[in-house]
């Protein structure tokens, strides 16, 4: 199926559980002028068709006190089944929230929750010493700006594009409950009120401050849902710049706040300059937006390179 495929209201519906997974069906119904039992059917088979995997709340882990560490691997010498041993023991790494095998100039990359440089060392070294002769090359680097927006491409006609900002900031301390709620949400956005109640054994009432209370400390930053872009014909790409000019940075950010097809956009210590990720229909269409960005900023660019990613082998909202 492609997303063309797609009426313009299971589209309309798409884009706005991506803006707020967390939206009732009645107002959902009323964006997208449809009758809420209709809209519950429509979501349904969405979900059935594995269009929607589920849905995650964006979680500012920085504020409670973890870093992102991203990592980038080039494999050699590994047989198909040394290859399953590496990913499965990425996998099985409780610090690791992201794992997947890529296409380009790398071919492992995962992401790593710590809480110090020292944590990191460790979890790198243990890596390292175990799989040292199939490791080529790596580069490791640290987000200090992680940017999410909503997916314009779903629309057909213009909208209003949101950002969801994630960047170091003062350590907000939380207690267990919270942690829980966090860890709920993070796995499933749309979990009512009374089944978290339930769970956590307190009433709805405070379930629901405790919840407004993480979003006010910017804790929750949004809902989003988890599109498979397989089911829809679409694919990802990861493109990491490398930049002449820094004086016009600015102009670079408003090309990628406004681009619809642009989903991430990300700083690092000790990786590229800038980087972004991009989902659209096609190989030809991502180098139609290169062409795009360097016809409008060819003179801040240097360089720039990207992969895609074959398989995703774990994904997580939320520390272990």
């Amino acid at each position: 199926m492609k997303l063309s495929d797609l009426d313009q209201k299971d589209r309309k519906i798409l884009y706005e559980l991506d803006r707020d997974a967390r939206q009732t069906y009645l107002q959902i119904a009323k964006k997208v002028h449809l009758n809420k039992d209709v809209v519950i059917y429509r979501i349904n088979n969405l979900v059935k068709k594995n269009i929607i995997a589920g849905f995650h709340a964006v979680i500012d882990t920085m504020k409670l006190g973890y870093f992102i560490a991203r990592v980038y691997v080039r494999l050699q010498n590994a047989t198909l089944k040394k290859k399953e041993e590496i990913f499965s023991n990425l996998v099985r790494e409780k610090n690791a929230l992201w794992v997947a095998e890529v296409e380009g100039p790398w071919n492992c990359v995962f992401g790593l929750w710590v809480t110090s440089h020292q944590e990191l060392d460790t979890i790198w070294q243990r890596f390292e010493q175990k799989y040292r002769s199939y490791i080529q090359k790596s580069e490791i680097a640290f987000f200090v700006e992680y940017s999410t927006y909503s997916r314009n491409y779903l629309l057909t006609t213009s909208s209003k594009r949101d950002v969801l900002i994630m960047r170091e900031s003062q350590r907000i301390d939380i207690d267990d409950i919270d942690q829980n709620i966090l860890h709920m949400l993070g796995s499933n956005a749309r979990m009512s009120l009374v089944e978290m109640s339930t769970q956590l054994k307190l009433t709805s009432k405070a379930v629901s401050y405790r919840v407004k209370q993480l979003e006010k400390k910017g804790i929750i930053l949004g809902y989003k849902a988890n599109l498979n872009l397989n089911s829809i014909s679409y694919h990802h790409y990861k493109v990491d710049l490398y930049l002449e000019n820094f004086d016009k940075k600015s102009l670079l950010r408003e090309f990628i706040s406004s681009h619809p097809s642009v989903v991430l956009s990300e700083r690092t210590i000790g990786g590229s300059d800038f980087e972004f990720d991009v989902e659209c229909q096609s190989f030809e269409e991502f180098l139609k937006i290169m062409d795009e960005l360097q016809e409008q900023l060819g003179d801040v660019i240097r360089d720039y390179q990207y992969y895609t990613s074959s398989k995703i082998h774990k994904v997580l909202y939320f520390p272990v």
